[in-house]
């Protein structure tokens, strides 16, 4: 015999399940599954190589493919003791290195920490990427909620992370682009947005560590060389332009 109170959860349970709507904010982010492998061809544009672009000569270019969908949406490359650091606008880390000719994928990271719990895709709005060549410890800038997080050397775990009065206002899809650290120990943020008549760009100098919260900064504008508008200028890539930046304006210049 089965009494009424024995079925009388089960329906209920079904009957909330009917009424609640669907899920449609965004999405669970994709995250790499074991055995990701990276490979690489070269890429030329139709037409050939131009002798130049802008200040910079090229000299060849890849095209980086994986066998997991997860690959892709690359937003910030560093270097590192000859690996390559890709990082994704979903937060998502691969090391990769060329050796005789060949991609090796040395291993991934998911970043785990962060803003909120990871689970979406938005929250891992990863864009740009500083890494220390001494200690292998990341600064990785994070777009629409325009924050700076600390990293250890393998991005599993975040002891440091600020939101800098400056960068609040800089808007959900156009914050710190570009993060760059100087030789003498400060950082430049470049700004996606922010462009003036003239062109310029806006641009953040951290007198130190960006994600500390009482670290200094100065608000700057980055004036891109003509016909050409990056979010971080060619001299800085190679953290040689600390001398080229003043109170107000940074300008690409050779050194």
């Amino acid at each position: 015999m089965v009494y009424a109170h024995e079925v009388r959860w089960p329906v209920t349970l079904a009957m909330v399940l009917l009424l609640v709507p669907s899920y449609s904010g965004d999405g669970r982010r994709p995250l790499f599954a074991p055995g990701l492998r990276v490979t690489a061809t070269p890429f030329v544009p139709k037409g050939g190589w131009p002798r130049r672009i802008g200040a910079l000569e090229p000299i060849g270019a890849l095209s980086l493919t994986a066998n997991q969908s997860a690959f892709g949406g690359l937003s910030a490359l560093a270097l590192y003791r000859g690996q390559a650091i890709l990082l994704s606008d979903g937060g998502l880390v691969v090391r990769v290195r060329i050796a005789r000719g060949k991609m090796e994928t040395l291993g991934t990271a998911e970043l785990a920490d962060g803003p909120e719990t990871g689970w979406r895709r938005a929250s891992r709005d990863t864009e740009s990427l500083a890494v220390d060549p001494r200690t292998g410890r990341a600064w990785i800038g994070y777009e629409r909620i325009n924050m700076i997080w600390r990293y250890a050397g393998d991005f599993n775990t975040a002891d440091a992370a600020s939101y800098p009065v400056p960068m609040r206002r800089w808007g959900i899809n156009s914050g710190a682009e570009s993060l760059v650290g100087l030789n003498d120990g400060r950082f430049v943020a470049f700004r996606e947005g922010g462009v003036r008549e003239d062109g310029a760009r806006a641009a953040l100098l951290f007198d130190g560590d960006p994600a500390l919260f009482d670290t200094p900064t100065s608000r700057l504008r980055y004036l891109p060389p003509p016909h050409s508008s990056p979010a971080m200028p060619p001299c800085c890539r190679t953290a040689t332009c600390s001398s080229s930046i003043d109170d107000s304006t940074c300008r690409c210049g050779s050194k």
